[in-house]
């Protein structure tokens, strides 16, 4: 399942070199709108992903991210080791998993 990220978002604008008000201009939307899409407050329509991927120079894809990912992700945030091997542990990921892709 994939699920918007609004730090890809912005770390693609860093990326670019391009500030909030640069990118509000261009793809027609306010400030406070670009600062809502990188503060998880709203989601950018589609219309709008389109026109943020082609000012940054990327993917509409690189906005998003899978379940397995984000759980990766949240893991490394909180000091655990990628390789992880434990069966429980690996049973424990597959349930969150599954259950965020049911949501």
């Amino acid at each position: 399942m994939q699920q918007f990220n609004p730090q890809a978002l912005r770390a693609k604008r860093e990326a670019a070199g391009k500030s909030r008000e640069e990118t509000s201009v261009a793809v027609h939307r306010s400030f406070a709108s670009i600062s809502a899409y990188e503060r998880r407050l709203a989601t950018p329509p589609p219309d709008v992903l389109c026109r943020l991927a082609e000012f940054y120079g990327c993917d509409v894809s690189d906005f998003f991210t899978n379940a397995a990912e984000r759980l990766v992700a949240q893991a490394e945030a909180q000091g655990f080791d990628r390789n992880i091997t434990d069966p429980s542990i690996i049973g424990r990921a597959a349930t969150l998993i599954q259950g965020d892709d049911a949501a």
